[in-house]
Protein backbone atom coordinates (compact mmCIF):
# COMPACT_ATOMS: atom_id res chain seq x y z
CA UNK A 1 0.00 0.00 0.00
CA UNK A 2 1.39 3.42 -0.95
CA UNK A 3 2.21 6.03 1.68
CA UNK A 4 0.07 9.12 0.90
CA UNK A 5 1.47 11.55 3.46
CA UNK A 6 2.77 15.03 2.60
CA UNK A 7 6.28 15.34 1.26
CA UNK A 8 8.64 18.12 0.27
CA UNK A 9 8.23 17.30 -3.43
CA UNK A 10 4.96 17.17 -5.36
CA UNK A 11 3.82 13.63 -6.07
CA UNK A 12 6.39 12.02 -3.76
CA UNK A 13 5.41 10.33 -0.50
CA UNK A 14 7.13 11.39 2.71
CA UNK A 15 9.68 8.96 4.13
CA UNK A 16 8.23 6.48 6.63
CA UNK A 17 11.02 6.53 9.19
CA UNK A 18 9.98 9.65 11.15
CA UNK A 19 6.25 9.28 10.75
CA UNK A 20 4.23 12.33 11.70
CA UNK A 21 7.33 14.39 12.50
CA UNK A 22 8.45 14.16 8.87
CA UNK A 23 4.98 15.13 7.71
CA UNK A 24 4.94 18.17 10.00
CA UNK A 25 8.41 19.22 8.83
CA UNK A 26 7.29 18.93 5.21
CA UNK A 27 4.19 21.00 5.98
CA UNK A 28 6.29 23.67 7.71
CA UNK A 29 8.64 23.76 4.72
CA UNK A 30 5.77 24.18 2.31
CA UNK A 31 4.33 27.02 4.40
CA UNK A 32 7.71 28.81 4.29
CA UNK A 33 7.96 28.34 0.53
CA UNK A 34 4.44 29.66 0.06
CA UNK A 35 5.25 32.66 2.25
CA UNK A 36 8.29 33.41 0.11
CA UNK A 37 6.19 33.25 -3.06
CA UNK A 38 3.53 35.55 -1.61
CA UNK A 39 6.18 38.03 -0.42
CA UNK A 40 7.59 38.04 -3.95
CA UNK A 41 4.13 38.80 -5.32
CA UNK A 42 3.77 41.56 -2.72
CA UNK A 43 7.02 43.19 -3.87
CA UNK A 44 5.86 43.00 -7.51
CA UNK A 45 2.53 44.58 -6.58
CA UNK A 46 4.29 47.36 -4.67
CA UNK A 47 6.71 48.09 -7.52
CA UNK A 48 3.86 48.25 -10.03
CA UNK A 49 1.72 50.30 -7.59
CA UNK A 50 -1.12 47.77 -7.81
CA UNK A 51 -2.92 48.47 -4.54
CA UNK A 52 -5.53 45.74 -5.05
CA UNK A 53 -2.91 43.02 -5.62
CA UNK A 54 -0.88 44.37 -2.71
CA UNK A 55 -3.90 44.12 -0.42
CA UNK A 56 -4.60 40.55 -1.52
CA UNK A 57 -0.98 39.55 -0.94
CA UNK A 58 -1.02 41.10 2.55
CA UNK A 59 -4.26 39.28 3.32
CA UNK A 60 -2.78 35.97 2.17
CA UNK A 61 0.33 36.51 4.31
CA UNK A 62 -1.84 37.24 7.35
CA UNK A 63 -3.91 34.10 6.75
CA UNK A 64 -0.75 32.01 6.29
CA UNK A 65 0.76 33.43 9.49
CA UNK A 66 -2.38 32.49 11.44
CA UNK A 67 -1.54 28.84 10.80
CA UNK A 68 -5.15 27.72 10.54
CA UNK A 69 -7.32 26.39 7.79
CA UNK A 70 -10.97 25.55 7.40
CA UNK A 71 -12.29 22.23 6.27
CA UNK A 72 -15.92 21.51 5.51
CA UNK A 73 -17.18 17.95 5.85
CA UNK A 74 -20.64 17.67 4.38
CA UNK A 75 -23.04 14.77 4.43
CA UNK A 76 -26.38 13.50 5.55
CA UNK A 77 -27.38 13.70 9.18
CA UNK A 78 -25.89 11.00 11.41
CA UNK A 79 -23.74 9.34 8.74
CA UNK A 80 -20.37 9.29 10.52
CA UNK A 81 -18.81 12.65 9.67
CA UNK A 82 -17.61 13.28 13.24
CA UNK A 83 -16.44 9.69 13.57
CA UNK A 84 -14.44 10.04 10.35
CA UNK A 85 -12.85 13.31 11.44
CA UNK A 86 -12.01 11.93 14.89
CA UNK A 87 -10.36 8.94 13.23
CA UNK A 88 -8.33 11.21 10.94
CA UNK A 89 -7.33 13.49 13.81
CA UNK A 90 -6.44 10.56 16.05
CA UNK A 91 -8.63 11.39 19.03
CA UNK A 92 -12.11 12.37 20.24
CA UNK A 93 -11.96 16.03 19.16
CA UNK A 94 -15.46 16.32 17.71
CA UNK A 95 -18.57 15.33 19.63
CA UNK A 96 -20.67 12.49 18.29
CA UNK A 97 -24.42 12.86 18.24
CA UNK A 98 -26.29 10.33 20.30
CA UNK A 99 -30.08 9.98 19.87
Amino acid sequence: MADRRLSTEPGVAAPRQGGQIDVLKAYAGRRLELGDLIRGALHLAQSSRDEQAEGRARDLLARLAAGTFRLAVVGQFSRGKSTLMNALLGGPYLPRWKP
